[in-house]
């Protein structure tokens, strides 16, 4: 069995907090605790620490993975597993793209990884916020991606320098995988 792992993508954020229903447990960790997780890495942006905050500066405008969390060792899920519910909710602080080429793009994601295959969500900028699903495959530190139809909630995303919640929920069967995207700005 492989083993799951959470990716986030974005080109750029501030603030995050993951929490993780895992195993019949809950994790929650801030910037300092992630910066020292032995399981987290941050595959192509070294993130600052402010306070307790994570700060990703401005990366790839597509694609890339910055923080990379290894949640299941090898195993722990088997064909017969019961169905696992993952929850992973980012608190998101929007910042100015310092890109010349799209100084305004901001779009956030979150994977569940098998060690190829990544299933999961995406928190654009488009139209004042948008959900939308992805699949598609990854390296652990690239990722090429598919998305799905667009939702557009309304006024959801954050403006610069403002906050958001970004909740992606996992439902792991055993031969499918349920994702839920949702957030307040």
């Amino acid at each position: 069995m492989k083993n799951y792992r959470a990716i986030a993508s974005c080109l750029s954020l501030s603030p995050l907090l993951l929490s993780s229903s895992v195993l019949a447990g809950t994790i929650t960790q801030n910037g300092t605790q992630l910066l020292n997780n032995p399981d987290v890495s941050f595959p192509t942006i070294s993130p600052t620490l402010i306070g307790d905050t994570l700060r990703f500066g401005t990366g790839r405008a597509f694609g890339e993975t910055i923080l990379r969390w290894d949640l299941f060792p090898a195993n722990t899920l088997i064909n017969n597993s019961p169905t696992e519910i993952i929850n992973v909710t980012a608190n998101l602080g929007r910042l100015r793209s310092t890109s010349s080429r799209f100084p305004g793009d901001w779009d956030f994601t979150i994977y569940l990884w098998d060690g190829t295959n990544i299933v999961g969500g995406i928190f654009g900028d488009n139209g004042r916020g948008f959900f939308s699903s992805v699949t598609g495959t990854s390296n652990g530190t690239f990722n090429t991606i598919r998305e799905g139809a667009k939702f557009y909630p309304g006024s959801c995303f954050p403006d610069i320098n403002k906050y958001a919640n970004f909740n992606v929920d996992f439902e792991l069967g055993q031969t499918t995988t349920r994702v839920t995207l949702y957030g307040l700005g």
